[in-house]
């Protein structure tokens, strides 16, 4: 999960870590390219001292007058008060005069030799004793060398000096530009951020499940944008757009909610065109054959041996049609399951013993196999024995017919039941011919069957749905055309705290 930052912080921390980056940097180019051009200055200044010295030295030097020579440096050096020291050496490295009141300190001597062919030379010279600061000391040749040389002495710490006021500059500008910098944030915080939080409220505020109620002006906009010269942004412009969406989302919940009123209107005309289609293709044979009884009955009234078979032909149709009929009112009118909990095993024995002339039909001896965690379940035990009696039945049709077809064939069904977490599933498969894939999807609606004409009214699985639902389960269907079919009675393996009403 990404930890949420509010925007103005983001552009704060950006803007000054910005500001510190490019000051950092400049602060560094400028005090590295500002010593370079002060040293480079020092020395040419150092040079023209030492070469102007050598110039006026070279009487003084060739005729060895040393008060002359020293009379010359400490004049020198009183014209500057940068300059710490003065000193002239022949040309065998011998020292002729200097500046120093305490003695001359006799490591400058060999310190900084010039090279041969060179007009000057500028080192930097550390004094170990402490006596003096970092020194950047400049040689200059008097007549070429030949009559000796001049060094003079410069402090160093004027390349320093002018490094800090540079670096004071540097840092008094970083330091306008993070002001700068967080002014701006300000102004872009109430500029931009403000607003958009305003508009995530917004956004926020949209109730999706009573989009179709209300209107427009309800809905909390955010105010315009703050800038001083009044122009529409890109924020203003977005929380218009907005508004927009909203309304044109409004109009497109109000469109879809009254096509599917329509739709759902058109359903149940549907359904109930499906369901009387379905009541007169089940009803129509019954009929026919009660009208055929009747009309046989009439021509010989006194035959009681026809009158007996024509009898139980009727008695069998009015049983038929009563089936349908009672199938229908049981599909439209469920009653609420009546939930406790009931041993599992005695239930599914009794489904099996009333079955028992579809099972001997079907010449299949079933297996039942109950886990212990299934043992007892919470249902109506009225309404699951009626699903699993038509699971069971339909398995036993399905047997039944891959037996006629294969002589070798050898059935299997199984009832099995277990506990899955907090549900108990309970199986009731087979290996009959199964069901065609394009027939799964219309399973469970009314009057559909994938049996023969005759054989079934195609309400039984669409009921059994209904009692599932009533209880809070599901039933899932697995199948493969010619290798059997399963079906999964799936329900809450404890009393549930309010059941559904039913469908």
């Amino acid at each position: 999960m990404r930890v949420q930052v509010k925007l103005g912080w983001v552009v704060l921390l950006t803007t000054l870590a910005v500001v510190l980056l490019f000051g950092s940097i400049n602060y560094y180019w400028v005090r590295y390219e500002t010593g370079r051009t002060l040293a480079a200055e020092l020395e040419k200044r150092g040079a023209q001292i030492a070469r102007a010295l050598a110039v006026q030295a070279v009487d003084a030097m060739l005729v060895e007058d040393r008060l002359r020579l020293d009379r010359l440096a400490r004049e020198t050096a009183s014209l500057d008060d940068e300059i710490l020291y003065i000193f002239l050496v022949g040309p065998e490295g011998e020292l002729v005069a200097h500046t120093f009141e305490k003695g001359f300190p006799k490591e400058l001597l060999h310190a900084n030799p010039l090279p041969k062919g060179r007009p000057y030379m500028m080192r930097r010279i550390l004094d170990t004793s402490g006596q003096w600061p970092p020194i950047r000391d400049v040689v200059a040749p008097v007549a070429g060398g030949y009559a000796g040389f001049v060094h003079v002495g410069l402090a160093e710490n004027l390349i320093f000096a002018g490094v800090r006021d540079v670096e004071r500059a540097v840092a008094w500008m970083v330091a306008a530009f993070i002001v700068i910098g967080i002014i701006g944030s300000y102004f872009f915080i109430r500029a931009v951020t403000r607003p958009l939080e305003a508009l995530a409220a917004a956004v926020r505020s949209v109730n999706l499940s009573r989009l179709g109620e209300g209107d427009e002006e309800s809905l909390q906009m955010p105010e315009p944008s703050w800038n001083p010269l009044g122009f529409e942004t890109e924020v203003d412009r977005l929380a218009r757009e907005f508004q927009e969406m909203v309304r044109r989302l409004r109009g497109a919940y109000r469109q879809l909610t009254e096509t599917h009123q329509q739709l759902v209107a058109a359903e149940k005309l549907s359904t109930i065109g499906t369901i009387a289609a379905g009541m007169a293709h089940e009803l129509n044979n019954p009929l026919a054959g009660l009208r055929n009884c009747v009309r046989r009955i009439r021509r010989e009234p006194h035959n009681r041996q026809q009158l007996l078979r024509y009898l139980a032909a009727m008695e069998e149709s009015a049983e038929r049609m009563h089936r349908v009929v009672k199938g229908l009112l049981d599909l439209s009118r469920p009653r609420r399951p009546e939930v406790k909990e009931i041993p599992l095993a005695p239930l599914v024995e009794r489904v099996l013993l009333l079955a028992g002339h579809k099972l001997s039909e079907a010449d299949v001896e079933p297996q039942i196999e109950i886990e212990p965690g299934a043992a007892t379940i919470h249902a109506d035990g009225e309404q699951l024995e009626h699903v699993l009696q038509n699971l069971v039945s339909n398995a036993c049709d399905s047997l039944r017919v891959k037996s006629a077809k294969d002589p070798a064939f050898e059935p299997e069904l199984v009832i099995h039941a277990a506990r899955r977490n907090n549900r108990v599933e309970i199986e009731v498969r087979d290996n009959g011919i199964g069901i065609p894939r394009e027939d799964l999807p219309r399973l469970f609606e009314p009057f559909f069957s994938t049996k023969s004409p005759g054989q079934g009214t195609g309400l039984g699985l669409s009921i059994a749905q209904d009692i599932v639902r009533a209880h809070g389960g599901t039933i899932l269907v697995e199948s493969r055309q010619g290798a059997g079919a399963s079906f999964r009675v799936v329900l809450p393996a404890a009393k549930p705290a309010a059941l559904p009403a039913p469908a």
